[in-house]
């Protein structure tokens, strides 16, 4: 696979790249000049597939220009063929049709093989947006540029799970990822279950698990920690916001 292996964490994209509910942003990642580029690219709408198409390639080849290595060609993108990760699948499909699109889903793009552009398999990295300012009048009646502010939870890193590949696929396998501070440091862990547990199931295996962890990271000279869960907090998908976990139905 050209993906490599894939990391998933929450994304809380509204407030990364600020929340406007008429603000389309794709996830674009592509070779340029043999590294992969993560770029949040957005839009007035949902693109078609040609407008997609045609943004990304203006958009890679204003970001190749800044990622040019001394005495390398200049690099025209051009795009062969785009595929998009699909989450209830859990794997790569191709992007046919516009329909497929949902905001902040993540997309990989095949470009012509040539002596300089070859799709090699390393992992991709966590999406940013583009060196310079995209105008995002450019792509249709919304004025104006966007600029991404930060978020009150840090940068957080979106990218495709394919939890098939790192788990083995099982239908009835449930897997929740958790984040939480151990020392200082931010651990986010991908914790498998036979089915959707309770929520005094997943603290106390998340309390388990998180000792365990917290074991094996603890620096010299520091104390045990003993991990306690007060609350838990689960991203909202729909209205793209941190909320109270309080029932197993979330």
């Amino acid at each position: 696979s050209p993906y490599g292996q894939q990391h998933h964490q929450p994304p809380p994209l509204a407030s990364l790249f600020g929340h406007n509910p008429s603000l389309f942003t794709a996830l674009v990642c592509a070779d340029v000049y043999g590294s992969k580029v993560n770029l949040a690219i957005p839009f007035p709408g949902v693109p078609t597939i040609p407008e997609l198409k045609h943004t990304v390639e203006k958009v890679f080849d204003q970001e190749a220009s800044f990622l040019k290595p001394p005495g390398y060609p200049s690099l025209e993108i051009k795009v062969s063929r785009i595929q998009i990760y699909d989450d209830t699948y859990l794997k790569w499909m191709d992007l046919v049709n516009s329909s497929q699109l949902h905001t902040y889903d993540q997309l990989y793009v095949f470009q012509p093989q040539s002596p300089w552009h070859v799709d090699l398999q390393k992992d991709l990295p966590a999406p940013r947006p583009p060196s310079a300012p995209i105008p995002v009048s450019g792509y249709g009646a919304h004025g104006g540029v966007h600029h991404p502010p930060a978020s009150p939870y840090g940068q957080q890193h979106h990218q495709p799970p394919p939890l098939a590949s790192l788990f083995g696929h099982n239908p009835s396998l449930f897997t929740a990822l958790v984040c939480a501070d151990v020392y200082g440091s931010k651990v986010n862990l991908e914790i498998p279950f036979p089915g959707v547990p309770t929520i005094p199931e997943l603290k106390h295996t998340v309390e388990k698990v998180f000792d365990q962890e917290a074991s094996s990271l603890k620096p010299p000279g520091y104390p045990s920690l003993e991990f306690k869960v007060s609350s838990i907090q689960i991203y909202d998908d729909l209205y793209l916001k941190w909320t109270d976990l309080v029932n197993s139905s979330q």
